[in-house]
């Protein structure tokens, strides 16, 4: 009886341990009692996640948003990789792909009113406090808006070989035991994610943003619920030197 209430005890310990550890919510900026000021009153999984009644196939995905007809996507002339094949107009994860983890970011990040589909709390009352507004955005810098051609691109195909300009892409790699594919470098490991299914070489908001900030590295601080330090919440790796950027960009 002892034997097996202590490993029990060590099993819970571990899982704790390992669940803290893979999604860092409480004091980030995704945290809903920092966006609303509140204490610790607000359900923070709540904010994006619904153990009941999920939206989508994205996992018990908890928000809806109406009103944003078409997302204008990064392009210039060195841009030498395809964009998402759903339709260049959105980011992949629109129509049938709801799946993606850029469109998912893009409910709240383009300003535009977003409500959760199953509210907390007993009959799920309607709590405008889990409502994201562009108010939430403070001072807009987290609001992308629905034009995207000033930002890093996002639901491209990743390919090394269309390198023309010479940035010296690294190959993906093999990521974990399945098909899911990977850019690693000497900051982590980068995600990629699929198309229509097909293959696993979509780039996507989530290859260089975590959004449960699993990743400790220094220079994060926060300013009235923003981040405001030398280096910004929910990178998958230290930025220090831009390292993380050149993890990709090898030669520039």
């Amino acid at each position: 009886m002892k034997k097996t209430f202590i490993i029990a005890i060590a099993l819970m310990l571990t899982m704790g341990f390992a669940v803290s550890g893979w999604a860092i919510i409480a004091g980030t900026p995704h945290d809903v009692n920092v966006m609303r000021d509140t204490g610790d009153d607000l359900e923070r999984c709540a904010m994006c996640h619904t153990p009941h009644s999920g939206q989508g196939s994205y996992p018990l995905w908890n928000r809806t948003q109406t009103g944003v007809a078409a997302y204008q996507l990064y392009a210039s002339p060195s841009f030498d990789m395809t964009m998402g094949t759903v339709n260049e107009e959105y980011p992949v994860g629109t129509a049938n792909n709801d799946h993606y983890a850029t469109t998912h970011c893009m409910v709240c990040h383009n300003g535009v009113t977003s409500s959760l589909v199953n509210y907390p709390g007993p009959g799920s009352p309607v709590n405008t406090q889990y409502d994201f507004t562009s108010t939430l955005l403070q001072s807009g810098k987290s609001n992308l808006g629905s034009s995207m051609k000033d930002d890093h691109p996002v639901s491209f195909t990743y390919d090394p070989t269309k390198d023309a300009d010479n940035n010296g892409f690294r190959d993906s790699l093999p990521y974990g035991s399945g098909s899911r594919k990977a850019i690693y470098g000497a900051q982590g490991t980068y995600p990629l994610f699929t198309a229509d299914g097909l293959n696993y070489t979509q780039f996507e908001c989530a290859t260089c943003h975590s959004v449960h900030d699993t990743v400790d590295y220094p220079g994060k601080s926060m300013d009235d619920g923003i981040s405001a330090g030398t280096q910004v919440y929910f990178l998958r790796g230290d930025n220090t030197g831009s390292g993380m950027c050149m993890d990709c960009h090898v030669n520039r």
